[in-house]
């Protein structure tokens, strides 16, 4: 369904993020393996440009978005046995990837401090959504801030393009022109050759969209795709963890950020809480209402400032979404009472109060169970 998708990729992306053709033809099908993933599924570039009416070009390109996400991975042979294979994840893998893109924060801490809230909930809960926190959280518990992978830039076309991203970050919104290809390889001083060879791999992280024509160029998509979020997923559906025991797991990870936005409430932070909570005020419809208030509860995550429970979050959000999505829209009903509790929330983050958290972020998950 297309509303699950538009939210998956509002939890992974965040909102105002922008997709290449590629990369929303990657998030379906995803979504079909989140429902279906055996290691018997296959595909190759051919059937990709046939069952989605694109060129060669866009299902190679396909191809590349999918193995990036380490969900699929290419093998060789005839008599059907080549093109792109559906994997689950290891554990271990998807903890690596992890420690490459959690890089502003000591994960030891963190990882600690996640425990300390989750604890409960992982010796309650016996299943495969709550051994693999149990696997990340040891793991990063243990871990040091110099054990993470280090990517090096063995190519030059891999250095203009994590200077491209550097130069974008913090300065440009998702959408936003960074230039022509010309324009990008005159700027770093390099071959028209090179600067194309650095914007496939960024189109292939879904970090810029490519546009053709008169009013093409490069455009920003988002400064970071979570391999470790698509890894994740993946584990889930090949464990065949439900999205009902995953929500349960999602409820002790949310109050958790909830509780310590409370505590950590700064002015910026809670200004961008406020003003998130104000998109939700002023959706132009329920649905709206509702797609709003994904932005409210990462607002809030960003307040918390524990990135494992960020991902936790994230992970668990994003596989529910593509699992659980039974309709387009949210009534009316629905989107007032997902509005009144998180007017409480935001309301405790702040006045620097605990009081009602968790009963009100069961309220906002209550009210979307049964469409999104």
């Amino acid at each position: 369904m297309a509303r699950a998708r538009e939210l998956f990729g509002n939890v992974v992306r965040g909102k105002g993020h922008i997709c290449s053709t590629a990369a929303d033809l990657a998030d379906r099908i995803e979504q079909h393996l989140s429902s279906t993933i055996t290691t018997t599924d296959n595909l190759t570039e051919t059937l990709i440009a046939s069952r989605y009416k694109v060129g060669r070009r866009v299902a190679r390109q396909v191809s590349r978005v999918m193995q990036h996400r380490g969900i699929m991975e290419p093998r060789r042979g005839g008599n059907g046995m080549g093109g792109l294979w559906a994997v689950v994840p290891d554990p271990d893998a998807i903890v690596s990837a992890l420690h490459a893109e959690i890089d502003d924060c000591d994960p030891t801490v963190a990882a600690k401090e996640a425990v300390v809230w989750l604890a409960p909930t992982l010796t309650l809960q016996i299943d495969a959504s709550t051994e693999l926190v149990r696997r990340l959280l040891g793991h990063m518990s243990a871990a040091s801030r110099d054990t993470r992978l280090l990517h090096t830039r063995s190519t030059q076309a891999e250095w203009v393009a994590s200077c491209i991203v550097s130069d974008a970050q913090g300065h440009s919104a998702p959408g936003a022109y960074l230039g022509s290809l010309a324009a990008i390889a005159e700027r770093y001083g390099i071959s028209l050759e090179v600067a194309v060879e650095a914007v496939r791999i960024l189109e292939d992280h879904q970090q810029v969209v490519l546009k053709r024509g008169r009013q093409g160029g490069v455009f920003l998509a988002g400064l970071r795709q979570s391999k470790a979020l698509h890894m994740t997923n993946a584990f889930l559906a090949g464990h065949h963890a439900s999205p009902k025991r995953c929500r349960l797991l999602l409820d002790a990870v949310n109050y958790a950020m909830i509780e310590l936005a409370c505590q950590r409430r700064d002015d910026p932070g809670v200004l961008r809480v406020q003003q998130s909570f104000k998109s939700m005020e002023q959706a132009r419809n329920p649905t709206a209402l509702g797609t709003a208030w994904y932005s409210f509860i990462r607002d809030i995550a960003d307040l918390a400032g524990n990135p494992i429970l960020h991902f936790t979050a994230r992970t668990l959000a994003g596989s529910i979404l593509l699992r659980r999505v039974s309709s387009a829209e949210l009534p009316d009903a629905a989107a007032r009472e997902l509005f009144d509790a998180s007017r409480l929330i935001m309301d405790n983050i702040v006045s620097h109060s605990d009081s009602g958290n968790k009963e009100a972020h069961l309220r906002c998950q209550f009210a979307l169970e049964n469409y999104w």
